[in-house]
């Protein structure tokens, strides 16, 4: 499956303007661990008492750098501590562990979540269409300039860095 989506970095009064149009959030926790590989990188997601495990290719070099995503889930948490040690009993390394808090809404033909990191809240729209993710960002008065082309924990990777230099 070819995964579209973006994110947009917005600021307290964006989100503002955004909840007033959807509707007040319903926000949940993410914990999410990441294990890169030379294609891309293994997810390994903990959401609603359940565990994801989710691998996704390199991005594209098209309009918004959609790629290839495989996923499936497991009902209950015990499966992240088991799939965790799976992984290391393997030979792959956890490259880095961050938490995410949530809220999703359906928009058209787009699914929409606000993202609160460590370093903001984001905005990210995905759809199977370009056109309707670049309809979403226009009617909320964002820019496609401003998307943000890197993974979370790619940002946040970046974000630490620059944070200790």
């Amino acid at each position: 499956m070819i995964e579209t989506e973006v994110k947009i970095k917005v600021d307290n009064k964006k989100v503002k303007e955004i909840i007033k149009f959807l509707g007040d959030p319903k926000y949940f926790n993410q914990t999410n661990l990441i294990y890169q590989n030379c294609n891309g990188f293994l997810r390994l997601r903990k959401e609603k008492g359940n565990t994801i495990i989710t691998s996704k290719g390199e991005r594209k070099d098209d309009k918004f750098g959609s790629r290839e995503e495989i996923e499936f889930s497991i009902k209950g948490e015990k499966g992240f501590s088991i799939l965790r040690k799976i992984l290391e009993k393997i030979g792959l390394k956890e490259t880095f562990y961050y938490y995410k808090k949530r809220a999703c809404f359906e928009f058209g033909l787009c699914l929409i979540c606000l993202d609160c990191v460590t370093n903001g809240t984001y905005l990210e729209i995905e759809s199977k269409s370009n056109e309707d993710i670049s309809r979403t960002i226009n009617f909320f008065d964002l820019y496609e300039k401003d998307i943000e082309r890197r993974a979370y924990h790619k940002i946040l990777q970046d974000d630490l860095h620059r944070k200790n230099l």
